[in-house]
């Protein structure tokens, strides 16, 4: 089995186009450039030469072309939603005035922490806002803040 045969470590060079290369000082064994020269005879088939040669089957051909048409339509959709969102994006600045609601709303929440107290005791409120923490506390504040 093992007669006198001893294992080489071969090094190769893969090229550009994919051929496969061996450095010269390798190829002094005889069996080694017989297989060489026997791999170089043999043509590489591709998968265009396969397809002209043999067809495509008619179902991964519908299924290709199924999914080139459904491609194509979620392309041809992009303008019209970007029109709809720059459309929205308009009338929403300037039909709901977001701007002076935030400003209002600002106001409003200001006014309250700052100037809504109760537990008076006198002329001064002890408590604000901050500080309603049962039932009782926030009818006080409704009532007397």
């Amino acid at each position: 089995s093992a007669q006198g045969s001893t294992l080489k470590n071969l090094e190769t060079i893969v090229t550009d186009g994919g051929v496969l290369e061996f450095p010269e000082e390798q190829m002094e064994d005889e069996a080694l450039e017989a297989a060489v020269q026997t791999m170089k005879r043999h043509k590489t088939i591709t998968f265009e030469d396969i397809a002209l040669s043999e067809g495509v089957q008619q179902s991964v051909y519908l299924d290709y072309l199924k999914w080139e048409i459904d491609t194509e339509s979620a392309f041809l959709e992009l303008p019209l939603t970007i029109l709809v969102l720059v459309s929205f994006a308009m009338l929403a600045m300037n039909i709901l005035h977001q701007e002076q609601l935030y400003t209002i709303e600002t106001a409003i929440e200001r006014d309250i922490i700052e100037n809504a107290n109760f537990a008076w005791s006198g002329n001064f409120g002890h408590k604000g806002i901050e500080q309603v923490y049962s039932i009782a506390d926030f009818w006080s504040w409704l009532r007397l803040g």
